[in-house]
């Protein structure tokens, strides 16, 4: 599966009727505010986050949701009920951290490889091991 990285911007821009079959994560701090994607007849499914780009809880602003395990458990599932599908698109607010972050996990897990998110992107850390973690329990 590849995967590829955008900000919301950039995600909001994108005409997905000419990107072969592709599944989206699409992350938004705010439940009012998704994002508007031109998506197209390729576009076999969306997942739809909404979470902070925060560590911890006193990273938070009030009324923000930290990422959680449960979030976890959608993206993993969300990935086995569409393995068959070559391309996986994320986006975040700012495509710099949880985005980066939800992306290296899924290639670490299916590729064992992980480098590029980190040496190009800043991956939120919470984000990431909080999914690694839940592959490892969710998995054995």
């Amino acid at each position: 599966m590849l995967i590829d990285v955008y900000s919301r911007v950039s995600a909001e821009s994108l005409d997905y009727s000419k990107i072969d079959e592709h599944i989206i994560i699409s992350i938004c701090t705010h439940k009012n505010l998704p994002a508007k994607l031109n998506i197209g007849s390729t576009t076999k499914s969306i997942l739809r986050l909404y979470f902070a780009d925060a560590d911890t809880k006193y990273n938070l602003a009030q009324g923000l949701d930290l990422f959680t395990k449960e979030h976890a458990i959608q993206i993993l599932n969300f990935i086995i009920e569409n393995k068959d599908v070559k391309k996986l698109i994320i986006h975040c607010d700012a495509g710099i951290s949880r985005s980066p972050a939800i992306a290296a996990a899924i290639s670490k897990i299916l590729y064992n490889d992980d480098n590029i998110y980190f040496k190009v992107y800043k991956p939120n850390m919470h984000v990431y091991r909080i999914i690694l973690n839940t592959y490892r329990d969710y998995v054995l």
